[in-house]
């Protein structure tokens, strides 16, 4: 098999994973959103923001990522300042569904002091041990 027959695979077998969307509620905002996998370019949109600071990266993983039923963004980047300006969104809640958008839905397991940190996962947080 040549090159780019392989592409050609590859690229077919992500097309058909990202087809199946995944819906995530969020009661909070009275709002289902649905995720499709996210595509490198879009990851690559989401780590450049990371870079700049972990809330820009949050922001950019709902803009990349959160559709509504019929695949349309529902958020876009000109809504950031707007997003964050005076109180913003409920970060408890902010932090939930970024994470469950990037991992699912399983239970993040913390310590009653320490604060959640969406961008990393609990398996590569440092023991308090």
């Amino acid at each position: 098999m040549d090159q780019l027959q392989l592409i050609k695979k590859m690229k077919s077998h992500h097309l058909g994973v990202r087809l199946a969307p995944r819906e995530i509620e969020i009661p909070e905002w009275d709002l289902k959103i649905y995720i499709q996998r996210v595509t490198l370019g879009e990851r690559d949109l989401i780590h450049q923001a990371t870079r700049i600071s972990t809330h820009q990266g949050m922001f950019m993983t709902l803009v990349q990522r959160a559709k509504d039923k019929d695949g349309h963004r529902i958020f876009s980047e000109g809504l950031h300042d707007e997003f964050f300006e005076s109180v913003g969104p409920d970060p408890t809640v902010f932090d939930r569904i970024v994470h469950e958008i990037n991992h699912g839905k399983e239970k993040v397991q913390k310590d009653s002091d320490e604060e959640s940190d969406p961008t990393i996962s609990n398996s590569s947080k440092p023991s308090m041990t």
